[in-house]
């Protein structure tokens, strides 16, 4: 999810790494309440490092799947994931709606062959929140967990859509404190939430604070 000071250019493709506390807060949210369980195949759409991924496989064995557009973010998510056995890497351009190949289950994504997919997770670009969460929603076999800005989740015309494609209201949503920042040397002033959906029968609505330590400025990018 960007972030940027007011007047600041974006970062190119927009990019702009979670916090390393906060990824691991996320993953540890999923697993402690069942969301994510063992051997499943878990997809991170803009998947960085991996660090989403290389946090829920260090609490739980799963098959991991990670896309970026950018191939320098491909090789360090694969040097980083070592500890998983399982796992698939690939570059593509999949942001945009016109440059996405897209992909179906067991079918491709850039050409390549894709697995089943269980959960997708991560921290999408604003740009391409919409995008990237219809996507995960229409291939994703148990959920779809993303790291969004509270005023996302709440907009009237996105509520009106995600009612129309019969889409649930999240089963699940963490609610981040502190705030977090993800530009070096500022924020965006805006909350964020981990909101969680499920597919199939629906839990009960459940609320959680996900605490998390909030880095120094500096430590974000070290």
């Amino acid at each position: 999810m960007s972030a940027t000071n007011r007047g600041s250019e974006r970062a190119d493709q927009d990019f702009y790494p979670t916090p390393e506390t906060l990824a691991k807060a996320c993953a540890d949210f999923l697993v402690d309440r069942g969301l994510i369980i063992p051997e499943q195949t878990v997809l991170d759409l803009g998947c960085g490092d991996g660090r989403f991924l290389d946090y829920v496989g260090r609490r739980i064995s799963i098959r991991a799947v990670g896309v970026d557009i950018r191939e320098q973010a491909v090789q360090e998510a694969s040097a980083r994931l070592n500890n998983i056995q399982k796992k698939r890497l690939f570059t593509t351009s999949f942001f945009r709606e016109g440059d996405n190949p897209g992909y179906v289950p067991g079918g491709t994504l850039g050409g390549n062959v894709m697995p089943q997919i269980d959960w997708v997770i991560g921290n999408p670009p604003y740009s391409a929140a919409d995008e990237c969460f219809t996507h995960a929603w229409a291939h994703a076999r148990k959920g779809v967990a993303l790291l969004l800005r509270g005023g996302w989740i709440r907009g009237a015309g996105r509520r009106r859509s995600h009612t129309d494609m019969a889409i649930p209201q999240p089963a699940t949503i963490g609610m981040i404190s502190p705030r977090p920042s993800f530009t070096e040397g500022g924020t965006d002033a805006s909350e964020y939430d981990l909101v969680c959906w499920v597919k199939g029968d629906q839990p009960q609505q459940t609320f959680g604070m996900l605490d998390w330590e909030k880095p120094s400025r500096r430590a974000i990018w070290v």
